[in-house]
C-alpha cells in the first residue's frame, strides 16, 4: 500500500473535458498555488528551466522499478542545467519533491526514501517535455526569425484558441 495514496486528486478549475468528471482531471502543470490537505503546493511555471529538468530527470526514472531518491535527482537535474551538484542543496530537492508528490506526479515508496513516477506524473512530464521542445521552442524560433507576414499569420491562428482558453477559465 502506498503512503500517499489517500492524496485527493488536484483538480482543475475549467470545465469538465467531454466524457470525464471533473474530479477526475488531474492538473500537474497549473501555474498557480493551490493548497492540498491543507498544504500550499506551489506552481510549476510552464519554461522554467528547474521544472523542465525535473520533468525530464522524471521521464529517466520511470522504467527503475525501486523507484529514486533524493540524491538520484539531485544528480540528473544539476546535470540537466549544467551546474554542479554542490550548487544545488538537497533542501532544493526536496521542496521539488513534495511538491511533484503533493501534485501527485511521484509517490513515496512505502517505508523507503524512494520516490515512484505515477501514471499521471508520466503523463505531465511528457506533455512538458515534448511541448516545449516540439511546440513553443520552434514557433518562438519561427516568430524571432521569420517575416512580419508569417508572424501575423501565426498570432492570427493563435489568437481565437487563447480568448477561447480565456472564456473557459472565466466561466470556471
Amino acid at each position: 500500500m502506498e503512503r500517499d495514496a489517500e492524496l485527493p486528486s488536484v483538480v482543475a478549475k475549467h470545465p469538465p473535458l467531454a466524457g470525464i468528471e471533473q474530479d477526475a482531471v488531474p492538473v500537474g502543470l497549473d501555474p498557480e498555488s493551490q493548497a492540498v490537505l491543507g498544504q500550499r503546493v506551489s506552481g510549476l511555471r510552464f519554461g522554467d528551466p528547474v521544472v523542465l529538468a525535473v520533468m525530464t530527470a522524471l521521464l529517466m526514472f520511470r522504467l527503475l522499478p525501486e523507484g529514486f531518491s533524493n540524491r538520484d535527482l539531485h544528480e540528473k537535474v544539476a546535470r540537466l542545467l549544467v551546474r554542479s551538484p554542490d550548487d544545488i542543496t538537497p533542501g532544493q530537492m526536496t521542496y521539488q519533491l513534495r511538491r511533484l508528490r503533493l501534485r501527485g506526479l511521484i509517490l513515496r515508496i512505502l517505508g523507503t526514501h524512494r520516490y515512484r513516477i505515477t501514471h499521471v506524473g508520466l503523463r505531465t512530464a511528457l506533455f512538458y517535455t515534448c511541448s516545449l521542445s516540439h511546440v513553443i521552442r520552434p514557433l518562438h524560433a519561427a516568430l524571432n526569425h521569420s517575416d512580419n507576414r508569417l508572424q501575423q499569420r501565426i498570432l492570427r491562428k493563435l489568437q481565437p484558441l487563447v480568448e477561447t482558453a480565456c472564456q473557459l477559465k472565466a466561466a470556471a
